[in-house]
């Protein structure tokens, strides 16, 4: 007998609390020879909760999405097998080089990660940057502790 998938998935809360706990996030782009491009990247989570981060716009990732707006995320956490919980995330990416929005999201990222940029070297990085914003289409969650 099939086991109900449904019993062992995240709810919309624990979904938000993984995504809020978590640093790095693995994302799949599309290269030009349609197999996946796979990163680990730094984000945040914006008012909507929805996934942003800043790239280069020349980056192999930024370039894929120019081509091909698809993008999967996947994120889990845990150590032991019976800990485990994550989620895949399918979607698009809304891409943006709005300066202001750029430096806010660096910001942002900083602040998160404590990194040592400065306001400074974010302006200035800004205009090779561009932002990402995760439009999400479909999730898929699981919990190995529920089952």
């Amino acid at each position: 007998m099939p086991r109900d998938k449904k019993k062992y998935t995240l709810d919309d809360e624990k979904k938000i609390k993984l995504l809020e706990e978590s640093r790095i996030i693995n994302l799949a782009t599309i290269n030009k020879n349609g197999l996946p491009h796979l990163v680990p990247m730094w984000f945040i989570l914006d008012a909507n909760n929805e996934i942003n981060f800043t790239s280069y716009h020349k980056s192999q990732k930024i370039i894929n999405l120019k081509r091909d707006k698809r993008i999967v995320i996947m994120l889990e956490s845990g150590t032991q097998y019976e800990e485990l919980h994550g989620l895949v995330m399918e979607g698009e990416a809304e891409i943006s080089t709005d300066k202001e929005l750029v430096i806010t999201i660096m910001n942002q990222i900083t602040e998160k990660y404590k990194t040592k940029r400065d306001r400074q070297d974010i302006a200035k990085q800004a205009n090779k940057r561009v932002n990402v914003k995760i439009k999400v289409k479909k999730i898929v969650s699981w919990d190995i502790g529920k089952s």
